[in-house]
C-alpha cells in the first residue's frame, strides 16, 4: 500500500520497512509500486515506462465512514512493462492508499498473496487522536464470505460485487477497523473456515506526513498477517 506524493525524486527514497511489517511507500497518482519494486522490474525502468490504463476504468466498489470522512475503495487495471495488473486503491480525500498485483492474482502477482484466497489492501488513518484502518480484499475464488473478528463479536463483512471486466472470481470485501485484537476468516458456502489471519494492530505508527498536531490523513501501510511463517501481505 501506497501514498501519494507529489515529489518523483521523493518517491525513490520512500520506502521503509519498520519491524519487519510495516511499510511506507510513495507512489505516482498513475501506478503504485509494489514492496522492493518486485512486481514490476528495476528502479531505472520504473522511471522510464509508460503506464496504460486499461478498461473498465477506475470504478468504485464501496465508500467506508471513519472520523476522517469517507474512505472510497476502487479498483482499476493497468498495463505496465508489459505487465497487466489490478490495483486496488482507498482514497480519503486528497490522500489515496493504493497497491497493484500482476494476473494471474497468486504466487507470482509480487504482492505476497501465495496461494491464499483473498489479496488484502490498507488504508491507515494514523492523523487523528485515535488511529484507524480501512481493510480491502479481493477475494479470489467463488462462493466465499469474509468475517471480522473483534472485541465486540464476530460479524460478517461487507461486500461488494466486481465487475467481470476485473478477471477475478470472487466480491470485494472490506471493514473499518478501530480495535485490537482484530483477525479475519473466509467461510465457504458449507460454513467451513478455509481462510484466517490476525490483523495487525496500529501501534507505533509515525505521523511523519500529518500536518501539524491535528493534520489530515497519513497513508502509510499496514500488514495482515498470513500464520505462523510470518508471511504479510503488504
Amino acid at each position: 500500500m501506497d501514498c501519494v506524493d507529489g515529489s518523483h525524486r521523493r518517491r525513490r527514497r520512500a520506502f521503509t520497512f519498520v519491524s519487519g511489517a510495516f511499510v511506507v511507500a510513495i507512489v505516482s497518482a498513475a501506478v503504485a509500486w509494489s514492496s522492493g519494486n518486485a512486481a514490476f522490474g528495476s528502479p531505472v525502468a520504473l522511471e522510464r515506462a509508460p503506464v496504460y490504463q486499461l478498461p473498465p476504468g477506475h470504478v468504485a466498489l464501496a465508500s467506508v465512514n471513519s472520523v476522517q470522512g469517507p474512505v472510497v475503495i476502487m479498483l482499476h487495471r493497468i498495463r505496465y512493462l508489459g505487465k497487466v495488473a489490478l490495483c486496488m486503491s482507498e482514497a480519503n480525500g486528497g490522500a489515496t492508499s493504493q497497491s497493484c498485483a500482476n494476473y494471474p492474482l497468486g504466487p507470482k502477482s509480487g504482492q505476497n498473496i501465495g496461494n491464499n484466497p483473498v489479496w488484502w489492501t490498507t488504508y491507515v488513518g494514523a492523523c487523528t487522536q485515535h488511529h484507524f484502518q480501512v481493510i480491502s480484499g479481493v477475494v479470489l475464488r467463488a462462493g466465499l464470505t469474509a468475517w471480522l473478528h473483534s472485541p465486540a463479536g464476530v460479524s460478517q463483512m461487507p461486500a461488494a460485487t466486481v465487475p467481470k471486466g476485473f478477471g477475478v472470481a470472487g466480491r470485494l470485501v472490506y471493514a473499518l477497523i478501530a480495535t485490537s485484537p482484530d483477525s479475519v476468516s473466509l467461510r465457504d458456502a458449507n460454513g467451513r473456515t478455509v481462510y484466517t489471519a490476525p490483523v495487525e494492530p496500529l501501534t507505533g505508527i509515525p505521523t511523519v506526513h500529518c500536518a501539524g498536531s491535528g493534520g489530515s490523513s497519513s497513508t502509510q501501510s499496514t500488514a495482515i498477517a498470513l500464520g505462523p511463517g510470518g508471511h504479510t501481505i503488504p
